[in-house]
């Protein structure tokens, strides 16, 4: 523990491998509930479906609107939405950002390595 302690590229070394593995288990965990969030997701369609077809036999449409479309799209988003905060999954922007701060991670590593390498 005192070689890490005053080595400072070894602790941040050890701090990268924590927070990649903790990206890795997000991703992890994401695909885990993906067949449970596809699941709900199917079953919020075929909800959805129901009720637009039971509004389309009412008006006696027999083609949909562009209109109605647009708001059969805006619903389900709406509802994916919901869904991906309730099971705490990471969105594409999460991701992104993990990502970037991982990079940056990697360069001050990258960094200190080189500096430390430099001294005499």
């Amino acid at each position: 523990m005192a070689k890490t302690l005053n080595n400072p590229l070894a602790l941040a070394g050890g701090l990268f491998d924590q927070i990649r593995l903790a990206g890795l288990g997000a991703v992890a965990k994401a695909q885990e509930e993906g067949t449970r969030l596809l699941t709900t997701l199917i079953e919020e369609g075929e909800s959805i479906e129901a009720r637009f077809k039971d509004k389309s036999m009412k008006l006696r449409k027999p083609q949909t609107t562009a209109q109605d479309r647009a708001q059969l799209e805006q619903i389900f988003e709406d509802r994916v939405s919901r869904i991906l905060k309730q099971k705490k999954i990471p969105t594409q922007q999460d991701l992104k950002a993990l990502s970037s701060q991982l990079e940056t991670l990697q360069q001050r590593i990258d960094r200190l390595t080189k500096q430390r390498r430099q001294q005499p």
